[in-house]
């Protein structure tokens, strides 16, 4: 599975960027890391939301261990 690092650098790429990021969280210094470190979480949880995950659809009450 890619890393954050690895998405966030694949992202780069395709935005014609030559740089690449080591960290982004805490981000390294450089302005794409900043960049990734601002935008990725919001990228991330928007395209989870946009999908209607068939998962974790049902709650329950859980007894209370005394």
């Amino acid at each position: 599975m890619a890393s954050e690092v690895d998405i966030c650098n694949l992202a780069l790429a395709n935005l014609g960027d030559t740089a690449t990021v080591a960290s982004i969280n805490p981000p390294e210094g450089s302005a794409q890391s900043e960049h990734c470190s601002r935008f990725y979480p919001i990228a991330r949880d928007t395209l989870l939301e946009m999908h209607n995950w068939n998962f974790s659809t049902r709650r329950i009450l859980l007894p209370e261990v005394a």
